[in-house]
């Protein structure tokens, strides 16, 4: 099955937007944790549950953030 080009172009932008959009999130979360770790001093097991992610998925970004 062939696709038109206009389709192709319409699935690559969608692609683009959604890598975006992702990128932002990934971003915002990593700010969120460090204001809830670093400045408000949460531990990452609290911080993880505020942010509905696991203590180590915190702690491996964390870790991230200061290398």
């Amino acid at each position: 099955m062939l696709l038109d080009a206009g389709h192709e172009v319409t699935v690559l932008d969608s692609l683009e937007r959604g890598h975006r959009e992702e990128r932002a999130a990934h971003s915002a979360t990593e700010r969120a944790i460090e204001t809830l770790v670093g400045e408000l001093s949460l531990s990452v097991r609290d911080a993880g549950d505020v942010l509905g992610l696991s203590h180590q998925r915190v702690h491996q970004l964390v870790g991230a953030r200061r290398r």
